[in-house]
């Protein structure tokens, strides 16, 4: 997600163009400008449990409806939880899906002049490589941007 927000805040920069996290403090510091936000308020295992996941939005709905209000972010980017929300955001699930490509329909989005909506895997999701992961993020934004905010 650092690389993400780093491109995003930097002129949409390809992958392979970005530097290493571990030699630029930049990269970090992007980072610093996102919200971070759980469903589940609490630790997880290292397997994501969809029941567990689907009660805490229930049990949490509120707080993070409040919290996408308070943050109003104009880039929402889900690790595979975009789905909890549809009934409660202004999102259109069965007209308004695209994906990046439509071969591997990794990464699909919701683009709107107000918002973009990301449904993207989670990060840590081992089958996606960082670069696809990143690359589909950086488009989708980029994407939005051009359409809505030129």
């Amino acid at each position: 997600m650092s690389y993400c927000s780093y491109s995003i805040l930097n002129n949409f920069i390809s992958y392979h163009d970005l530097p290493n996290i571990g030699q630029s403090e930049d990269v970090f510091e992007a980072f610093k400008q996102t919200a971070y936000i759980n469903i589940k308020k609490i630790p997880g295992n290292s397997v994501a449990d969809e029941k567990l996941i689907h009660q805490a939005y229930i049990e949490n709905k509120e707080l993070l409806l409040q919290q996408i209000e308070t943050y109003n972010p104009d880039i929402i980017i889900a690790g595979n939880t975009l789905q909890y929300f549809f009934c409660d955001l202004p999102i259109d699930e069965d007209n308004d899906k695209k994906y990046f490509d439509d071969k591997t329909k990794n990464t699909s989005y919701y683009s709107y002049p107000n918002r973009l909506y990301i449904h993207a895997w989670h990060p840590s999701y081992f089958r996606i490589s960082e670069k696809v992961f990143c690359n589909e993020i950086i488009m989708a934004a980029k994407d939005w941007v051009i359409k809505y905010k030129k």
